[in-house]
C-alpha cells in the first residue's frame, strides 16, 4: 500500500468509525434523556454489538496496515495525516489489548450501569449500583494491566486521559490546591 492509498483507506476508515460512533453517541443521550426506564438491558446490548464493530475495525489488519504505511512515511506525509493516523494508532493500541468478548461486555455492562446509578443515586441505594462499580473497576484494573504492568493502574490510566501525568507529578499540585481552598 502505497502513502496515497493508505491516506484514502484512512479517509473511509474514519467515516465508518464516525458513524458507528455516532450511533453509539444517540443511543447513550437516549439512555441518559428519553428512553423507557427498563430499555437499560436492550440499549446496554445495543452498545456493547456497536462497540465491538468499532474493536474489529480499529484492530483489523487492513487498519494497522493503514496506519503502519502512514507512520512510516514520515515526513513525506503531511502533519495533518500524521497525527490523525497517530491518534488512531493510540486509540488502536487499547483495543488490541483487550479480548472482544470482554471489551464488548465492559460496553454492554456500561450501558446498563448508567441507568441503574441515576436509580441508585435518586433512592439513595448505593447497594443497587455496588455490583456495576465492582466490575467496572475490576475492568479498569485489567485494562492497567494489560496497558503497563511495570507502572501502578492509577497511572497507566490517567495516562490515558493526561499524556505523561502520574500521580507522583500531580500530588503537588493538589496538596497546593488543598492548601488554598481548605481554610
Amino acid at each position: 500500500m502505497n502513502l496515497r492509498e493508505a491516506e484514502l483507506a484512512l479517509n473511509e476508515l474514519e467515516r465508518q468509525l464516525y458513524v458507528y460512533n455516532h450511533a453509539i453517541g444517540i443511543v447513550r443521550y437516549d439512555g441518559e434523556t428519553v428512553a423507557p426506564r427498563n430499555s437499560a438491558p436492550a440499549r446496554g446490548r445495543t452498545l456493547g454489538e456497536l462497540s465491538g464493530i468499532v474493536q474489529r475495525l480499529m484492530t483489523s489488519e487492513s487498519t494497522g496496515e493503514i496506519l503502519s504505511t502512514i507512520l512510516a512515511a514520515g515526513d513525506a506525509a503531511d502533519r495533518r495525516l500524521r497525527r490523525r493516523a497517530e491518534v488512531l494508532s493510540e486509540e488502536r493500541e487499547l483495543l488490541v489489548i483487550m479480548p472482544p468478548e470482554e471489551y464488548i461486555a465492559y460496553e454492554t455492562l456500561l450501558g446498563e450501569a448508567g441507568a441503574v446509578w441515576r436509580e441508585a443515586k435518586w433512592r439513595n441505594d448505593y447497594a443497587a449500583f455496588a455490583p456495576y462499580l465492582e466490575k467496572i473497576v475490576a475492568y479498569n484494573r485489567r485494562l492497567a494491566e494489560r496497558r503497563d504492568s511495570a507502572k501502578p493502574p492509577y497511572d497507566a490510566l490517567l495516562d490515558l486521559y493526561e499524556k505523561g501525568t502520574t500521580i507522583e507529578s500531580l500530588d503537588p499540585f493538589f496538596e497546593r490546591l488543598r492548601a488554598d481552598l481548605t481554610p
